[in-house]
């Protein structure tokens, strides 16, 4: 009687220590429906962080997109310039002055500088200087004699301008007379014009950040 005694309080025992109480239970229950949350939440914060992500890539692709189209549509505009200008019957005349004076208009317009020099590549007039003022080489003399072999367009990397000390991208056109060529004639287009294209777009990139945040309601609470 006494051993069935004991084994029946051993019994009761192990079943009381195998039921789990209520505060356990309670735990329980909340992680099992919390972490489900959680994990979306998780989710939806590193998607949304990827979105922003590839937007941020699509954004700046799109503005060297557009840089590059702008500095291929001032080139191609400069190039047209000068090929004008190598028409003119004041330089196949000789008339230098009023060649200059056109050229001076010309630079107005695109503001930029344009250069006439010999195939040597030694400056004849620079728009940036008066007419007759003493200039130095060409700092792009392998560039000029390049366009005077080859008798066509030439385009150089970024330089340092001799005679305005400006970060410069060359445009050069050979001007050919009875197939030989007379001139080079130079139009520089600034870096600060590339600049200022990114300046605007760097503007408009932030106002478009400003256009797509949330703006909050006047009856919000703060």
């Amino acid at each position: 009687m006494k051993n069935q005694t004991w084994l029946a309080k051993l019994q009761q025992r192990f079943l009381t220590i195998g039921q789990p109480s209520l505060r356990l239970l309670i735990i329980a229950l909340i992680v099992v429906l919390v972490l489900p949350f959680i994990g979306s939440a998780l989710f939806v914060v590193l998607r949304l962080s990827e979105a922003e992500h590839d937007m941020r890539e699509t954004q700046h692709l799109g503005i060297a997109r557009a840089f590059s189209s702008e500095i291929d549509r001032q080139l191609l505009s400069a190039e047209s310039a000068l090929r004008a200008l190598a028409t003119s019957p004041q330089l196949a005349g000789g008339d230098l002055a009023d060649f200059y004076r056109q050229s001076a208009a010309v630079a107005d317009q695109h503001g930029a500088r344009l250069i006439l020099a010999d195939p040597s590549g030694h400056q004849i007039f620079n728009t940036t200087r008066p007419f007759g003022t003493p200039l130095p080489q060409l700092n792009q003399t392998e560039l000029v004699r390049a366009a005077v072999t080859a008798q066509e367009t030439r385009i150089s990397d970024l330089f340092r301008g001799s005679t305005t000390d400006d970060l410069l991208v060359g445009v050069l056109v050979p001007v050919i007379e009875n197939g030989s060529t007379r001139h080079v004639a130079s139009h520089g287009v600034s870096s600060g014009t590339a600049q200022s294209f990114l300046r605007r777009a760097a503007r408009s990139q932030r106002v478009d950040d400003r256009d797509c945040r949330p703006q909050r309601h006047a009856n919000w609470p703060q």
